[in-house]
């Protein structure tokens, strides 16, 4: 289990990162779920970095949160990636919890030339999708407005 221990600088970021969050939301005096998100998110930043298997749960608590504070708001096309997000992180989740070894590491591949491929062709033919799905529901698209 060497990857439960954190560096200087691992320790520096994450004491760092949530004294600044708490700093900040006090002096603007955000909600709590406002701050809930923003510890999970540097949280789990560090954690899945050290391949650890809390990571994706704080990525998915973090996503959870910024998806209703985007529905709250009516930022359509940030619920869209809050749920791409949300999709990808508990596919992680699920992948590390089914493929991990004896010792709790997951074991690293690297994608094929095909694969890179179908996720090129994927990512050129979604993006005007998108884009028409935002469209249709008059939210903004900054890119491209």
């Amino acid at each position: 289990m060497k990857n439960l221990q954190f560096n200087r600088f691992e320790k520096g970021f994450l004491m760092g990162g949530i004294a600044l969050t708490i700093i900040i939301s006090l002096l603007s005096r955000s909600p709590l779920a406002e701050v809930i998100f923003s510890l999970c998110s540097v949280i789990s930043a560090i954690l899945t970095c050290k391949a650890r298997l809390e990571g994706y749960i704080g990525e998915l608590i973090a996503d959870g949160l910024y998806l209703i504070f985007s529905l709250r708001e009516h930022y359509y096309g940030e619920v869209a990636s809050a749920v791409i997000i949300g999709i990808i992180s508990l596919t992680g989740l699920i992948s590390w919890i089914r493929n991990r070894d004896k010792d709790n590491v997951m074991p690293v591949s690297q994608a094929d030339r095909r694969e890179v491929l179908i996720s090129l062709m994927l990512q050129i033919l979604l993006l005007p999708l998108y884009y028409l799905v935002l469209r249709k529901l008059q939210s903004a698209f900054p890119l491209l407005s």
